[in-house]
């Protein structure tokens, strides 16, 4: 923020700002709406005061100034009696105090109002309501700016010193006022309403203007950013040359917005997009009600250049600079640069903001993954050489005032962490690939690159159904890549499965009661859950977190019957209607909506005990031919393994090698298979026939074809390997099958 030097500088920005104010279309229908609500409120007080209707706009009526803290509902303090009362008299005696004693009071009003709403309301202190409300009622002392940490930077920058938040806007207010003249035959309401607004335009100026940036590393001055969205840079280069040549109505902003998704996005967030573009990234500026480009946002549309970022998101992000000097020193970790973050801020307890900070700064090519380490890029390397202050940690301010200290900011960035339902960021692949890669450090499992990012990208395409099916040979990993999968997603550990069902399907779910429960036949008023439902309902709660349902041999069952709603309502995030009984049954609604934060995974073997998928299914469904068997890669074959030599090397080439034969007719094996011969092995010792045996009982059991140049080939080079390795027993059974191919034309293990 640019600070004035002199009274004749301030006289000079002002009659800039008053300037461009005047041809400012929008801003003069934001003072309108100003002093429409200030002479409805001058109307109601002080009979009204008293009124919960009344009271319910006086605090959520965004007249005054559009706080991000929409979310917090007042209604629990204007709906008690009690609160209403004590409201009703103390506004009542501050309108009979003087201007001299009036500031001293209303600031002890504005703290005993966060110190009486607190115990009312499950949500964070609304600071910001409180000042719009306390504006309505004494605009005389009041700015339009509800956010303090901007205050204070406004009330700076006209030579004033710290203070808390009603004393500086009264010091703003009068340090101008007399800088504005009325316009011609204009009212007396609507002047105050004017210079209740103007500061608002004269800390965008200033802000602006300001070059040096000063107080860098400061945490405090922060906004706590960066929120995440779909597309991230690609739809913020997509949405900015829409507003190069004109001043846009926030109506026509949100339909830009909405144009890059499929489902309809809630009103919460696209207020937490349109500031995110706006306020975290300064890349367009709000004028009353209308959105025009900033000289940030001009020039990104010109250069396409993520440079046009950097000293606003090094100055102004909390935590970029903290991140970006930390990687500057050593690679690190996604873990240890999310703890960083959340010391840098504490009030972030999830990994949501601090992951996407990481994802903005890899989309702008700061950061990238190398060796299962975050690092600087050259482009990141360049903007470290930028940060000439030490970046420091924000410090904790005691008592009941540390709203006044810039923490208003704090509050309303964190409600819209939350908001991310329909718009879930997409998770970073490099990310889920890189946590994957340690959890195959801590199993026998690990699968190639192609597979996890074809899953993912399968499961991520559309931004409500996260819908996949695995399908391939038994044995081949199929659930535990599922596993693994949801685990990276969700944080999990293996466990402790917080976010995460595995559910084993059985024959027979013909409805949809072993997914979503039913009413007890016993006590109709008694709604039997399950644990797919107990799923549903946290990542209906929980927005801003993934959760993982892994179906296990799904076809057992015809899902099309027994997935019916979960299939028709996650195609247009509908509702999930599970019960008619009054109200909810041992807390289940009687609908959920279904959550866009939800992951089903469905794993099916194709065989004669199983059913086939239908249309509708594989229609919504991402379907991958899981057939990556991995033969050869199990540990127990590398050193330190408890197999003797030269069993060892014989065991791994038999099951490399039949894996090998096996595979053109689909008749391969997979890792469980592999897993149980060198179990058996282990357990038999150094037995001459055990290998024999394994093979025989673990193998051939699969062996099963007609008459085809497929199969005849399968069946002989699978000879060749058994008589090189003298498997007697396994090579006798081939030989008979060979057999039965010439006499039937077929032939089976099982006769």
């Amino acid at each position: 923020m640019k600070k004035i030097e002199n009274e004749e500088q301030l006289k000079s920005v002002m009659h800039t700002v008053l300037e461009e104010s005047a041809g400012n279309a929008g801003f003069g229908k934001w003072v309108d709406r100003v002093e429409a609500h200030l002479v409805a409120v001058r109307v109601g007080v002080p009979d009204r005061l008293a009124d919960a209707t009344f009271l319910k706009d006086l605090f959520d009526s965004p007249a005054i100034t559009s706080t991000r803290q929409g979310n917090i509902n007042i209604s629990p303090a204007v709906n008690d009696p009690q609160f209403r009362r004590w409201f009703a008299e103390r506004v009542t005696a501050l309108l009979t105090v003087n201007a001299d004693e009036r500031i001293e009071a209303l600031s002890a009003f504005f703290k005993d109002i966060k110190e009486r709403i607190a115990p009312l309301i499950s949500a964070d202190t609304p600071h910001l309501k409180i000042i719009r409300a306390l504006a309505a009622l004494f605009p005389n002392d009041f700015t339009t700016i509800a956010a303090i940490a901007r205050l204070a930077e406004l009330h700076r920058a006209l030579w004033g010193s710290r203070s808390t938040a009603v004393p500086m806007h009264h010091a703003v207010r009068k340090r101008l006022d007399a800088l504005i003249p009325p316009l011609a035959s204009e009212s007396q309401e609507h002047l105050l309403a004017r210079r209740m607004a103007i500061p608002w335009l004269l800390w965008e100026r200033l802000s602006e203007e300001d070059s040096g940036e000063p107080g860098a590393g400061l945490a405090q001055n922060k906004i706590p950013g960066l929120s995440p969205f779909k597309g991230r840079f690609e739809t913020v280069l997509r949405i900015l040359p829409q507003l190069k040549n004109e001043q846009i109505s926030q109506e026509r902003f949100d339909e830009l917005l909405q144009a890059g998704y499929a489902q309809p996005i809630k009103s919460t967030s696209l207020t937490t997009m349109r500031r995110a573009i706006s306020t975290e990234l300064d890349l367009c500026t709000q004028r009353g009600s209308t959105y025009v480009l900033s000289e940030r946002g001009k020039r990104l549309v010109q250069t396409q250049d993520p440079d046009e970022l950097k000293d606003h998101l090094l100055h102004r992000i909390l935590g970029v600079d903290h991140v970006i000097r930390a990687l500057s020193e050593n690679p690190m970790s996604r873990e240890e640069v999310l703890a960083l973050l959340r010391q840098v801020r504490p009030a972030w307890t999830t990994d949501f903001i601090p992951s996407s900070i990481q994802h903005w700064l890899r989309d702008l090519d700061v950061v990238k993954s190398e060796n299962r380490k975050l690092q600087l890029t050259e482009r990141g390397m360049r903007w470290a050489e930028d940060i000439t202050w030490e970046p420091i940690f924000p410090t904790t301010t005691s008592g009941s005032d540390a709203s006044d200290t810039g923490q208003d900011d704090l509050a309303e960035a964190e409600e819209a962490d939350g908001d991310a339902d329909g718009i879930l960021a997409v998770p970073h692949f490099e990310d889920l690939w890189e946590s994957m890669q340690e959890l195959a450090t801590e199993s026998e499992f690990s699968f190639p690159e192609q597979v996890v990012a074809q899953l993912h990208a399968g499961l991520w395409l559309n931004p409500t159904r996260h819908f996949a099916v695995l399908t391939g040979i038994s044995g081949s990993g199929k659930t535990q890549l599922a596993l693994h999968y949801a685990l990276a997603l969700c944080g999990d550990e293996p466990g402790d499965l917080r976010h995460i069902q595995v559910i084993a399907v059985q024959p027979g779910w013909y409805d949809q009661t072993p997914l979503l429960g039913h009413v007890s036949a016993l006590h109709e008023s008694v709604y039997r859950t399950t644990p797919f439902l107990e799923l549903l309902r946290e990542a209906s709660a929980n927005p801003a977190q993934p959760y993982v349902a892994i179906l296990d041999e799904m076809n057992l069952s015809h899902p099309e019957q027994y997935m019916a709603q979960l299939l028709s309502a996650m195609e247009v995030k509908e509702h999930v209607e599970l019960h008619s009984l009054e109200g909810e049954s041992q807390g289940v609604p009687q609908r959920i909506l279904y959550p866009s934060n939800l992951v089903i995974i469905g794993t099916v073997n194709m065989d004669e005990t199983t059913h086939g998928l239908s249309d509708k299914l594989l229609d919504r469904a991402f379907t991958m031919e899981f057939m990556h068997s991995a033969i050869g890669e199990h540990k127990d074959w590398g050193e330190g393994s408890d197999l003797p030599e030269p069993l060892r090397a014989t065991a791994k080439n038999v099951l490399v090698g039949l894996a090998t034969a096996l595979a053109p007719c689909r008749l391969n094996f997979g890792r469980r298979t592999e897993a149980d011969v060198i179990g058996y092995l282990k357990m038999r010792g150094a037995n001459d026939t055990a290998l024999d045996e394994a093979v025989y009982a673990k193998i051939l059991p699969k062996l099963r074809g007609e008459d085809s140049r497929l199969f005849k080939t399968a069946l002989t080079q699978c000879l060749d390997i058994l008589r090189q390795h003298r498997l007697t027993a396994c090579a006798k059974k081939v030989e008979s099958l060979q057999q039965d191919l010439v006499d039937t034309g077929s032939a089976r293990f099982w006769r």
